[in-house]
């Protein structure tokens, strides 16, 4: 099988610095002396639900990508993927800590995947927060104060799943940094939409299959299954990928500055100018009705915009009234709407309209039944 390297664009959402920061933990040397002890005592093991979840993920790697083999690799040859191929966001420091006081209690139970390279270094593709939580425990125990050469041995290599280097190639391998992600993080709706879209950039940049013979599954069915959802959702997801950048921190947002997935859908369909127009202008907050939606879908020019944010959006209420007596045959249905607070008065006007001596028996007791 020859070597053959697709060069990949950066994607649209890496950010800089995308990997997790190399923090000194928390707990001096003495406390993960200890932990080595006590650890089964005092820390939970991974539960057995996410465990389940990571294999069957795995699983689903494997299956695109089979011809991977387990190697004990030493931490000193591992390196980061490349910044520029993950726009996931950090771990925090405390997802660090508390992975490395179950390596300590429990040792790795789950292998990290890399790519080995021409010169000799393995990159890592899929566990780098377990690669940190290694290497942070290894410069522990190898430190002056922590100096303990049988624990800083236990942390010089880690298990992993190695893919040779001419098995991959660039858009394969950023292609297993987010399967991997997505496997093994609870993401939010703005990084799986991104997920979406950078895979099948991906797709579209790299060669469909090694054999050209070969048919390989429609990327979209392939998403689906590793983000345990359906092709349904993974299309709509796609739909966002001409959202301008100034609104994706809003698809995540809270209170006002938030939008709906259904709006970000609609404003991606606008031109790139009329999206900015309506970020700049904070028309996003004001929300409207899905028919309101559907119009603004399709405006081309700011006076389209305008018009759709100015008219006043209507409400439907509607209401059901029984009765034990049969209405009067012309009759008509009068409603009105009343916050709680001014309720009371509204049925204490209602009281007094009942004593006038023009209504019927008939309509005063639909009134009083009416009002309660």
């Amino acid at each position: 099988m020859g070597k053959h390297k697709q060069q990949v664009s950066m994607s649209a959402f890496a950010q800089p610095n995308a990997y997790d920061d190399i923090s000194k933990p928390a707990f001096d040397a003495d406390y993960w002396k200890q932990l080595s002890v006590t650890g089964k005592d005092t820390v939970a093991p991974i539960s057995s639900e996410e465990r389940k979840k990571s294999d069957e993920g795995l699983k689903q790697i494997e299956k695109l990508y089979p011809k991977y083999h387990m190697e004990k690799v030493d931490i000193s040859k591992l390196i980061p993927a490349k910044e520029k191929w993950n726009f996931f966001p950090k771990q925090d420091k405390t997802i660090l800590t508390e992975l490395m006081k179950n390596l300590v209690a429990y040792g790795q139970l789950s292998p990290a995947l890399v790519w080995k390279q021409d010169d000799g270094s393995y990159m890592i593709l899929g566990g780098h927060t377990r690669y940190q939580a290694f290497k942070a425990l290894h410069d522990i125990f190898t430190s002056e104060e922590g100096n303990d050469p049988t624990m800083a041995e236990r942390f010089s290599a880690m298990n992993c799943y190695v893919y040779e280097q001419d098995e991959l190639d660039e858009a394969e391998a950023r292609k297993i940094i987010i399967y991997d992600n997505i496997i093994r993080r609870d993401n939010t709706t703005s990084i799986k939409a991104q997920a979406v879209i950078n895979m099948n950039r991906l797709e579209l940049e790299s060669r469909t299959a090694r054999n050209p013979n070969e048919q390989r599954e429609r990327i979209m069915t392939s998403i689906a299954k590793v983000m345990g959802t359906s092709e349904g959702s993974i299309k709509r997801l796609y739909q966002l990928r001409t959202l301008i950048a100034e609104f994706w921190p809003l698809v995540d947002g809270t209170a006002e500055d938030k939008i709906t997935t259904q709006m970000a859908r609609t404003f991606s369909l606008l031109p790139e100018d009329l999206q900015k127009y309506i970020y700049q202008n904070h028309l996003y907050r004001n929300k409207l009705s899905g028919e309101s939606l559907k119009r603004l879908s399709m405006a081309s020019t700011v006076e389209d915009v305008d018009n759709i944010y100015s008219t006043p959006r209507k409400y439907v209420i509607t209401e059901k009234l029984e009765m034990n007596q049969e209405p009067p045959s012309d009759y008509r249905t009068i409603m009105f709407m009343a916050s709680e607070q001014e309720f009371d008065i509204i049925k204490e006007g209602l009281m007094k309209i009942i004593e006038n001596p023009n209504l019927s028996d008939k309509t005063r007791e639909l009134i009083r039944n009416a009002i309660g």
